[in-house]
């Protein structure tokens, strides 16, 4: 089970993280981000940013609302952990029509703590945030990529700690999954559409029993798994996330499953993969959902 790269949700082509790397032609390698359709298996690097490639770094896809130009953005969240930051720039925009970086007026806020929960909509991409002082309290933080800036929407509902995840809903609006540990309840919230005035949540459906999986583990040493979700049928996700089996013996393994959750409980369940660890540092840390489409890679070179 090969660790997941990360990949944005968007309805084109996922963006691979960071963790890919790029071959030079003397044969050394190099870390780099690219996009990828996986439909149609097709790649395309992407230039080398202006700083290095951090693990600080943010990575975040979408358009131009008004010509559909792809871009990426590209930030530092908290630049003073990265040695050197005062050459880092703060916020970076890649152009694919140029094929070129650029550094724009946008700032993060440093007492803005910036999550890994994100997903991209309608040509802008949103992330759940907190501030450093108020972690108890949730928003929506958005990068709007027709005037390059960020934004915050709206508060996230009330949560359950750091187990809850940021999707898509009908193609215009986000949804926002939480469990509570200690009793396993699920809850799904979904937003007003976006771009109509003022955003809310508002609770879909939620769902409670003794069968209800684990949907987000994590181990003494601080490795996370987080699951992937998305909406099937009305009121029912697939949810993809890593569970073990035989925790304490040496039979132990983790396993990516798939959840068919409804208001009425578990649907079925379905191990994809098993691999022989005994702790989730190899599982799956973060995936995000891809909608297939035959809408090539812009500006692909040969």
């Amino acid at each position: 089970m090969d660790r997941l790269l990360e990949r944005r949700h968007c309805r084109h082509s996922p963006l691979r993280s960071p963790s890919g790397w790029e071959r030079r032609s003397h044969g050394s390698i190099l870390p780099n981000i690219a996009l990828w359709n996986p439909l149609l298996n097709k790649l395309r690097w992407v230039e080398q940013a202006a700083g290095c490639i951090t693990s600080s770094d943010y990575y975040g896809i979408g358009y131009n609302n008004g010509d559909g130009n792809y871009k990426l953005v590209r930030f530092t969240c908290r630049p003073f952990e990265v040695e050197g930051f005062e050459n880092v720039p703060e916020v970076e925009i890649y152009e694919f029509e140029t094929s070129s970086w650029r550094t724009v007026g946008g700032k993060v806020d440093v007492d803005v703590e910036i999550t890994r929960r994100c997903v991209s909509v309608m040509g802008n991409m949103y992330w759940v945030a907190y501030r450093c002082w108020k972690e108890g309290e949730k928003f929506i933080r958005v990068f709007d990529f027709s005037d390059e800036t960020f934004k915050d929407i709206c508060f996230c509902p009330p949560s359950y700690g750091d187990n809850s995840h940021l999707s898509c809903f009908n193609g215009d609006s986000l949804s926002f999954l939480q469990q509570d540990e200690a009793s396993r309840k699920i809850e799904v919230w979904v937003s007003s559409k976006l771009g109509d005035g003022e955003v809310s949540f508002s609770k879909y459906f939620s769902l409670s029993g003794p069968d209800l999986p684990a949907l987000q583990v994590h181990d003494d040493k601080y490795h996370m798994a987080n699951p992937v979700y998305c909406f099937v049928k009305p009121k029912r996700v697939t949810v993809w996330c890593v569970e073990v089996e035989g925790e304490g013996t040496d039979e132990a393994c983790t396993c990516c499953t798939l959840y068919e959750v409804g208001e009425d409980g578990v649907k079925s369940k379905k191990v994809m993969e098993r691999e022989y660890v005994r702790d989730y540092s190899r599982a799956i840390v973060c995936g995000y959902v891809y909608v297939p489409s035959m809408i090539p890679l812009p500006w692909i070179r040969d």
